[in-house]
Order: structure tokens, then C-alpha cells, then sequence
């Protein structure tokens, strides 16, 4: 009993460790593309309603929330860069 649950763990080890080397899903890495581009052009957005925010504000306005919105345009592009490092590879 012992012997057979030894080799069924063995087995479901090896089944984990192949599908991990299984090519890219094209759907997954279409979409991962998608959200990577999308993240490309927020940031774009964000970092122009910046720095006219900066240009502008003739020491009356600090800027903060859009810088705060540029910093969350920054995570979700970090986070789109990982997808697509994960699901295109």
C-alpha cells in the first residue's frame, strides 16, 4: 500500500513538472500581449497628464494624485510585463 502511494506521488510530481514545460498558450500570451500594450499607453497617459500637471502648476498645485496615478499606471505595467514574461515564453 505504502509502495503505491509512493508511486502515485511520484507520478503527479512528474505531471506538474512537465506541464510547466509545455509551450505557451497562444490565447494566454494574446491576451498577456493585449494587457501589456494597454498598460504601455496608460502609462504614456498618465506620465503626460503629469508632466502638464508639472509644467502648469506655477507652484500652486503639487502634482500628487497625478503622480499617484502615474505610480498605479506603473504597478499594472510591472504586473503586465510579468504576465507576459510568463504566458509568451
Amino acid at each position: 500500500m505504502r509502495y503505491r502511494a509512493t508511486v502515485t506521488a511520484c507520478g503527479l510530481v512528474l505531471v506538474f513538472v512537465g506541464l510547466s514545460n509545455v509551450a505557451a498558450d497562444p490565447e494566454s500570451c494574446r491576451e498577456a500581449i493585449e494587457r501589456y500594450n494597454s498598460a504601455k499607453s496608460d502609462v504614456f497617459d498618465a506620465l503626460r497628464l503629469y508632466t502638464n500637471c508639472v509644467r502648469d502648476s506655477a507652484g500652486k498645485d503639487d502634482c500628487s494624485s497625478e503622480f499617484d496615478q502615474l505610480s498605479s499606471e506603473q504597478d499594472d505595467f510591472e504586473s503586465a510585463v510579468s504576465a507576459y514574461n510568463s504566458e509568451c515564453s
